[in-house]
């Protein structure tokens, strides 16, 4: 419960900055520019949103860190973190009331982009159990990019730098494909299994396996529990 009133604060706080509607709406433009200007779907020759859920992730990794930076570095900046450890609420439930905070800025943003496939429905028909996958891979995603935020938030009280780690990490699982094919066989398999490229195909047909989903829980579950205990170590310091 503790956890729920410190995710409305976080939600709340962030509509009273300016940068929270500055990257809501970039985030908005570009999406809507590429699924209606960008995507020739008339030449494709069907509606489709596949492109839209492949470009989502792309924009996620510069979007996130955004949204995160300041989550708990900014507490530790302005020493608004030692405060908040004399309040009875554990540090696992301070991670988790950050993490859904945000989470809920990043649901927002995909909430507004629904009236995209009602759009595109006007033109032809629309697989609509592909839209419904799409939408739950990718919040599944952004889920993961959330906590990862959350947890390079929690390594420095310098936002920007917040924001760089937590780029470098979503760019890294982003690419990290790429270099299998130049890395040792055991290597390889490493590289394939963290890469999202691979789960970013399915999800943008619609197809979400059991795997993916386990990926993207223990990937959040991850970050979040070394988020907590980053922030334990720096309450008995």
């Amino acid at each position: 419960m503790r956890s729920v009133h410190i995710a409305y604060r976080e939600f709340s706080a962030a509509f009273g900055r300016p940068i929270a509607y500055v990257t809501l709406s970039v985030f908005l433009l570009l999406c809507g520019v590429y699924t209606f200007i960008l995507h020739p779907y008339f030449v494709v020759g069907r509606t489709t949103l596949k492109p839209f859920f492949e470009f989502v992730p792309f924009l996620f990794i510069f979007f996130i860190p955004a949204l995160t930076m300041s989550s708990i570095a900014e507490e530790r900046k302005s020493r608004r973190i030692e405060a908040l450890h004399t309040w009875p609420i554990g540090d696992a439930e301070l991670i988790v009331g950050k993490f859904l905070g945000h989470l809920a800025l990043v649901g927002t943003a995909l909430v507004f982009t629904l009236t995209f496939p009602v759009s595109v429905s006007q033109i032809g028909p629309l697989d609509w159990g592909e839209v419904l996958g799409g939408y739950l891979g990718t919040f599944l995603l952004g889920m993961s990019f959330t906590a990862l935020g959350i947890w390079c938030s929690s390594l420095t009280q310098n936002q920007i730098i917040a924001f760089t780690l937590g780029f470098i990490l979503c760019f890294g699982l982003y690419t990290v494909g790429y270099t299998a094919t130049y890395l040792p066989s055991f290597m390889a398999d490493i590289a394939t299994f963290l890469s999202i490229q691979n789960r970013i195909h399915d999800v943008s047909n619609g197809v979400l396996s059991l795997k993916d989903i386990v990926y993207f829980l223990s990937l959040c579950a991850l970050a979040l529990g070394l988020a907590c205990e980053r922030v334990h170590g720096r309450h008995w310091r």
